[in-house]
């Protein structure tokens, strides 16, 4: 059987905090006990998700189910090899092996009765118990086409089982043992179940579009053999709208039981409540079927991922889309939050369980002092410092390059520029902001001087402009273009071109030159995307001969060299940093928080990293360690616009962020002299970035 017809598998009221806001305990004010599960950062590590020997094939390692014990101290995943393995929550150590009984895919597995005992499901319904001390199993709670799926309420002394389509089965503890004391029967023959964690609320759903809520007593201990079936409160079936030919292909209960958030197959995503069926959001971000979704423990969060690496994050208070998360693996099969420590665990396809923390931001705020918009209220693409000069040129989407004053409060002047064919992709401003250059899908480059609105030259490279840098000294302009891209280097005056590559074997994405301009960088990617063989590659500006190169799977878009050129960074929507010496020798590996993965990264000095993501946030992070120094007002974050240029004056210590889309907010200015003054007074400490396997 394969992986694509199991994801889509069930799980195994409101506060008025926005997701991002922590939550005090201990009486102790300010105290953070627990954070909405937002940003994620640090891989803490990558665990394998099956045992020796692993069969060939790449389904039979993919890990298609994870649990986690209530007190959050242990975790289990099962494997397309029937494999089921046991650590210590964040530990890589396998700490019991329960192998041999499944002889085909785990798709659920449950703790009870505090972690005692595990309970797991294979594809073909059968049903076992384990013992986490030894690894044994314990018990067959049900034979092969017995059970399609399980879950557990607030009583981990309970599981629940949907049985052949057409049964709700019930098994509680009774001394060591484990015996079926209901049974209800369904009015329609269902394929998935959820199970609130912390109200004994089940919801079951019939294809394609149907789901029934059940409601179930407390349980009493020690009385199991007096329950009766009559407990159950089965509620009428609602029906969702399915908008045409369209079917659940997931569901989840919240923690309290109030809502349930069904996954669609065409990659749209509903929440309805429990008591009435009725719809309260509706999205469309996924491109294609939702496999998972997963609460927060408030249940003002929700996280969703499908047949892609990509999760999703929105915020339930607002109903709104938050955050994406890449998390590298080619599509997500299973995801589960623990509460204490907080992190996030998602598996899929391939070999691995990635482990993610939720992201803490840091506790300075850098606020902005002006927020100028574009002349023509247009996205912004570049932005420099003007030297000599109290200007910022920038340069906005549909042709227009413009002087802004160093307060950004009063636009200077502003120049119609000739617009190129087809959409603009990129554009910059020269560091000296006397040019300016612009690349489009349709292959165009046009070049102008400030102040003219005709282009200085513009040429026509046949294929897409993928990507733009300026040297430094404002001689030169690297273009990279197409698929399989040709990298080029011209005049940036004349438009003259001093050196080619032939068609590379790579996508570049991203382009910088070398401090020294004799040389500069490139990075993308080899062979398919999902995939994804990073590179990271020198070349000569004068031959475009290839230098030195380096591949890693953490290199994505995104290249900065440190003005001296002893550091060199990548990054990308992962949030993975990876610094380099500049002889291309990886130092360290990182990861940082912010909104929707790093779009942008500048540096100005050899200490600090400014990351500009695709969701607004700017942040200034310690280069040699990963930590986040502060956080500087986004973007407006309610509009999740991305940061696509950064620049800095070190005179007046002001830095400026820009971006945005079309009629909002696309700059930000900040004062950066009370900041960098507080760092140099107290330092910066100094921390270990957790372990990572298969680094």
């Amino acid at each position: 059987m394969s992986i694509a017809c199991l994801l889509g598998m069930s799980d195994g009221g409101f506060a008025d905090e926005s997701p991002g806001e922590s939550l005090t305990g201990g009486g102790v004010p300010g105290t953070v006990k627990w954070r909405e599960p937002v940003e994620f950062t640090r891989r803490s590590l990558e665990l394998p998700g099956y045992v020796q020997p692993a069969l060939g094939a790449a389904d039979d390692k993919a890990v298609i189910a994870v649990a986690f014990s209530q007190d959050a101290k242990w975790m289990a995943t099962g494997n397309a090899a029937g494999q089921v393995l046991l650590r210590r929550t964040g530990e890589p150590e396998v700490q019991q092996e329960m192998i041999g009984e499944h002889h085909t895919i785990v798709r659920g597995l449950q703790f009870l009765s505090g972690g005692k005992f595990l309970a797991s499901l294979d594809v073909e319904g059968r049903l076992l118990l384990w013992s986490t001390s030894t690894g044994e199993k314990v018990q067959e709670l049900a034979p092969i086409d017995q059970v399609l799926a399980i879950g557990v309420g607030s009583d981990d002394g309970r599981l629940i089982g949907l049985s052949e389509g057409t049964t709700l089965r019930v098994w509680e503890q009774e001394d060591d043992r484990w015996h079926e004391t209901q049974e209800v029967s369904l009015e329609m023959p269902c394929s998935l179940l959820s199970v609130s964690r912390d109200a004994n609320v089940a919801v079951v759903v019939s294809q394609p579009n149907v789901w029934q809520v059940h409601r179930f007593p407390a349980s009493v201990v020690g009385q199991a053999e007096k329950k009766q079936a009559g407990d159950v409160v089965s509620e009428e079936p609602f029906t969702a709208d399915s908008n045409g030919l369209n079917a659940i292909s997931a569901v989840r209960v919240s923690p309290n039981g109030d809502r349930v958030a069904l996954g669609w197959d065409d990659g749209s995503i509903t929440v309805h409540l429990t008591a009435d069926g009725s719809e309260k959001f509706r999205w469309w971000k996924h491109p294609n079927r939702v496999t998972n979704l997963c609460f927060s423990k408030t249940g003002k969060t929700l996280l969703s991922g499908c047949f892609r690496d990509r999760i999703r994050v929105w915020d339930l208070a607002r109903g709104q889309h938050i955050n994406d998360r890449e998390v590298g693996l080619e599509l997500v099969a299973a995801m589960e939050l623990t509460d204490d420590p907080q992190r996030l665990v998602v598996a899929g396809a391939g070999p691995d369980v990635v482990v993610l923390d939720v992201q803490v931001p840091a506790d300075r705020f850098v606020p902005a002092f002006a927020r100028p918009r574009a002349w023509n209220n247009k996205a912004v693409h570049g932005v420099r410092f003007v030297p000599g000069k109290d200007e910022i040129a920038v340069v906005a989407k549909l042709g227009t390059i413009e002087r802004v004053d160093l307060q950004g409060k009063r636009l200077q002047k502003a120049t119609l520029l000739e617009p190129g064919r087809g959409k603009l992709v990129t554009a910059m401003v020269s560091p000296d902001g006397q040019f300016s250059a612009r690349g489009y899908a349709s292959g165009e480059v046009l070049v102008h001087r400030q102040g003219n609105g005709n282009p200085l030259w513009k040429s026509n490279l046949g294929s897409r402009v993928n990507a733009l840098d300026i040297s430094r000294d404002s001689k030169w302009l690297a273009v990279a273009s197409g698929r399989n891209s040709v990298l080029r280097v011209m005049d940036l005056p004349t438009g003259r071109e001093v050196s080619r590559t032939a068609n590379l074997d790579e996508d570049i994405r991203r382009v910088r030159f070398d401090p020294d301009a004799a040389t500069l960088l490139s990075n993308g990617h080899q062979g398919r995307l999902s995939d994804h063989i990073g590179v990271l590659t020198r070349w000569s500006v004068k031959d475009a001969k290839q230098l030195n190169r380096v591949q890693s799977p953490d290199i994505y878009s995104c290249v900065e060299v440190s003005p001296d050129g002893s550091r060199i960074v990548t990054g990308g929507m992962t949030g993975v940093v990876q610094l380099f010496d500049d002889q291309l020798r990886l130092l360290k590996t990182y990861e940082v928080g912010g909104r929707g993965g790093i779009h942008v990264l500048r540096l100005f000095d050899s200490k600090h990293l400014f990351v500009g993501t695709y969701k607004g946030s700017v942040l200034c992070i310690d280069l040699e360690t990963g930590m986040e120094l502060a956080r500087l007002e986004p973007l407006p974050e309610h509009l999740l616009r991305p940061v696509r240029d950064i620049d800095y004056d070190a005179k007046t210590e002001t830095l400026i962020a820009v971006g945005g889309y079309d009629g909002q907010e696309s700059m930000r200015l900040y004062s950066l002299k009370e900041f960098f003054q507080t760092i140099d007074a107290v330092g910066v400490p100094v921390i270990e970035t957790p372990p990572r396997l298969h680094q």
